[in-house]
């Protein structure tokens, strides 16, 4: 199944302007934008969660998505078919209809 969005783990929270947040990942400083990027989180020492594209994730950390644990990645199912369930026979309690 293809990976929409995984949560990225970054060390420090720099600095964020109108348009993006500056992230500190390793010894390396990333710019991300607000648009491609939701449900940022800080810690009180300044480190967080935050969570990117598939594509932003490889290029921000050097990644393949196939060595991703599946745990923090939000995936896409690209076709589903839902189990067919027969109908409930009922049955009619004779003592029950005047």
């Amino acid at each position: 199944m293809p990976i929409k969005s995984l949560m990225l783990r970054f060390d420090r929270f720099h600095h964020a302007t109108e348009r993006a947040y500056l992230i500190q990942i390793g010894s390396t400083e990333h710019w991300v934008p607000k648009k491609l990027a939701w449900n940022i989180t800080i810690n009180k020492k300044l480190g967080g969660h935050i969570t990117v594209p598939g594509w932003l994730y490889e290029k921000l950390t050097g990644e393949k998505l196939e060595d991703v644990s599946m745990s923090d990645a939000t995936l896409i199912i690209e076709k589903h078919i839902p189990d067919r369930k027969e109908p409930i026979k009922t049955e009619v309690d004779a003592t029950l209809i005047k």
